[in-house]
């Protein structure tokens, strides 16, 4: 057991207990008394270790072990997709929870740098004061894009297909924005595009308009979704002024 222990990163408690929870096969025992662990043993402990770094449950763990002993791995990369996607999902929104819970003490904090007054604390104190009523609200959207993986390179080519075809690609305050030939056709699939986009990115912001016959496309995020929308985003800026007729 000493072993295994060293080599799977477990306690000998640990592995006893999964030995009593049936995770483990049965070890056989040597003439002495002592477990003796085979490699299957160790390779199943090995499994539970990394299942383990997931951050998934002993039960969750416990059903992919079962199916493993089917000996076929499309089961078991099917529920563990399931399993990590959901960690996934949680870990993003603990994410974002957290950084709203880390803008609301950064607010707290600041109005404590006040010196306290003289006497008991009353309405001019720190401590009863509310929040500033022009900061800005905590965000309520969580910085997840729930778009599939596989479909994040086809989204991408077509962001960068509008891109292309912009007359300007310019920052602005918290964003980007794309002016473009404005026929009905183009117009018609950037507003398409946008809507899909948003489907999956909800805390991303699009106003489209139309200037002097062009279209203009505004697209702004939160702060800490900034790299996030300048992948998206990615295109050279172009100086140049095509005349507005030019075709979609």
């Amino acid at each position: 057991m000493s072993e295994v222990a060293a080599r799977t990163g477990f306690s000998a408690s640990a592995v006893r207990y999964y030995d009593q929870r049936g995770l483990v096969r049965a070890p056989a025992r040597s003439a002495a008394g002592y477990r003796l662990y085979d490699d299957r043993s160790v390779e199943r402990l090995e499994f539970i270790a990394r299942a383990k770094r997931l951050g998934l449950s002993l039960e969750d763990i416990t059903e992919v072990l079962r199916l493993r002993d089917g000996e076929e791995c499309g089961p078991v990369q099917s529920r563990l997709a399931e399993m990590v996607a959901a960690r996934l999902e949680d870990t993003q929104q603990g994410i974002a929870e957290l950084r709203a819970d880390a803008s609301e003490l950064a607010a707290l904090s600041t109005q404590f740098e006040h010196a306290p007054h003289a006497g008991p604390c009353d309405e001019r104190c720190a401590c009863l004061v509310e929040p500033p009523a022009d900061r800005a609200p905590l965000r309520t959207v969580p910085l997840v894009c729930t778009l599939d993986a596989d479909a994040v390179p086809e989204r991408v080519a077509a962001w960068a297909a509008v891109i292309r075809r912009a007359h300007h690609h310019t920052e602005i305050e918290g964003g980007v924005r794309l002016i473009f030939p404005g026929t009905p056709e183009l117009v018609a699939h950037v507003a398409a595009l946008a809507a899909v986009e948003q489907q999956c990115c909800a805390f991303l912001t699009f106003a489209l308009t139309l200037v002097d016959g062009r279209g203009q496309l505004d697209v702004t995020a939160p702060p800490d979704a900034a790299e996030m929308l300048t992948g998206l985003f990615a295109g050279e800026s172009r100086a140049h002024e095509p005349d507005v007729t030019e075709g979609a």
